[in-house]
Order: C-alpha cells, then structure tokens, then sequence
C-alpha cells in the first residue's frame, strides 16, 4: 500500500499506510496522512465520509498465527463498516511471493498468502464489501509473483504499482 502511495497517481485519494502497519496496530497507530497530518485511522473516518475504502493487511502479520489475524481482520472490517456504513469495502488480496522465496521459507510462502487471501475473501458480501485480486497481473503462471516485476521477494518495482492503481480503477470504478 505503501508503494501504491508512493509510485501511483492516486490524485486526491486519502492513503492510510505505512511500512510495517499491521491489523494489530490499525486502529492503535497515528499514521502520517498526505494533507491530513498524524492522525489515527478512527479520528480519520470520524473527519470524513468515504465512498470507496481500499484495505489490504498480511504480508506483515503472516509470520503470527493466521487463525488470529483471520480473525482480527474480519473485526477491523466490522470496526470499518461501523465508521462508514454507507462505504464499499474493498478487500485487497495480498500479493504472492516469488517462488524462489516460498519454496525455501516456512513462514514467508504462497500457500500461507494463499491460507490468507482465501480467508480475507470469506469476508466478501458482494455488496458492501467485495473481494479484488491483483495477482493475475502479476503472476509467473503458476501463482507465484513473477520476478520481472518484483525488486525482491515481495514488493514490486517501482512502475508496476501505476500498472496495480490502474487496475484497481477499471476494476473498481469503470
């Protein structure tokens, strides 16, 4: 999310994000808002009304047990929706990891994400809160993140993120 902040044209949109925020801290941490200040995500949506709310939380909590953070999660989405019941939650999948990476870490692999997004997708009404997945996008084919677009591991270079906002856009508002 930090790098859709910092590498798309997200124009006017409010961007909750920072390295290393976790669904354990979302509610706790002041983060520093473009045009807003250090604000927490609660004086934030108690300040505005949103349309649209984008969230996508795990590759940070992935290393804790996922049954908790599953469950956190699906709290966090109740906590939103009661701040903004009139917003559409989009619930972000979270990008896989190389396959160089998964297959070498216990902890930092694809059938974790996959465990992960499958769960953050049960969350999904088709409605108020809708389920969006980029890695098709950016997939090697066999569900791993393609290393022509990542920097490392995880996090993708720099220009794909204007590819990622792009598609977020014709998926979610055309």
């Amino acid at each position: 999310t930090v790098g859709l902040k910092d590498y798309a044209n997200l124009g006017a949109a409010t961007v909750f994000a920072e390295n290393g925020l976790n669904v354990f801290r979302l509610f706790k941490d002041a983060v520093n808002v473009p045009g807003k200040g250090s604000v927490t995500l609660e004086n934030l949506l108690l300040a505005n009304q949103y349309d649209k709310i984008y969230i996508m939380l795990g590759i940070n909590e992935i290393g804790y047990n996922l049954d908790k953070v599953i469950e956190k999660f699906g709290q966090a989405l109740d906590t939103l929706q009661s701040y903004q019941p009139s917003t559409t939650i989009y619930i972000q999948a979270n990008l896989m990891i190389q396959k160089s990476r998964s297959d070498r870490d216990a902890v930092y692999n694809n059938a974790n994400m996959q465990y992960l997004n499958d769960h953050m997708a049960s969350f999904a009404d088709g409605e108020k809160r809708i389920f969006i997945d980029v890695n098709p996008l950016f997939s090697d084919g066999a569900g791993n993140l393609a290393p022509e677009y990542a920097y490392d591991d995880f996090h993708l270079i720099g220009a794909y993120y204007a590819v990622w906002a792009d598609w977020i856009y014709e998926t979610t508002c055309e």
